[in-house]
C-alpha cells in the first residue's frame, strides 16, 4: 500500500528540529526488519514531484511533504501530488 508523509507546522520548528524529525523518519522507513521498508524521498520542488510521483506505486517510495498552512509553504507541491494519485 502506498503511503505519504506530511510534516506540517515547519514555520514553527527550528531547521535543527525539522532535520531531526525527517533523520527519525528515513531511519524508521529503512529498517530492514520492519514490514513497511520504503525509501524516503523529502518533496522540496516541483521536479522532485515529477520523480517521485512517477515511482510512487511502483516502487516502494515514501515521499515526504514539508509544509506550512501558515505560510502557505509547499502546500502547492501537496496539492499538485494529490491531484495525480
Amino acid at each position: 500500500m502506498p503511503v505519504f508523509i506530511v510534516i506540517n507546522k515547519i514555520d514553527l520548528c527550528s531547521k535543527i528540529r525539522i532535520q531531526h524529525t525527517i533523520a527519525c523518519l528515513k531511519y524508521l522507513l529503512e529498517q530492514e526488519d520492519s514490514s513497511c521498508q520504503l525509501l524516503p524521498c523529502i518533496i522540496e520542488e516541483e521536479k522532485d514531484l515529477v520523480k517521485t510521483a512517477n515511482m510512487f506505486i511502483e516502487k516502494r517510495i515514501c515521499p515526504i511533504f514539508l509544509i506550512s498552512c501558515v505560510t502557505g509553504e509547499n502546500i502547492i507541491l501537496l496539492k499538485i501530488f494529490q491531484d495525480n494519485l
